[in-house]
């Protein structure tokens, strides 16, 4: 990533590119670089209707509740 990170609220991330990436695929996975166990949860992405530069992300701990929790997303185009 280019561009920056913007956490907009609990769970809530604003990523952005140096490119448009409303045409790539986007897998995300909790975890840590540490090697740490992976928090218990989910992550999803999309693009980011007003910017084709940014994705929308949210993460959600074990019961499925918005928090902030560490991820890593790949982005392929």
């Amino acid at each position: 990533m280019v561009g920056g990170s913007l956490r907009e609220d609990t769970g809530t991330y604003l990523l952005f590119f140096n490119r448009d990436v409303t045409a790539c695929a986007y897998v995300g996975s909790l975890g840590q670089a540490d090697g740490d166990v992976p928090p218990a949860g989910d992550v999803g992405a999309t693009n980011l209707l007003s910017d084709a530069n940014g994705l929308y992300v949210r993460t959600y701990n074990g019961t499925g509740s918005l928090a902030d929790q560490p991820f890593h997303l790949a982005v392929l185009c």
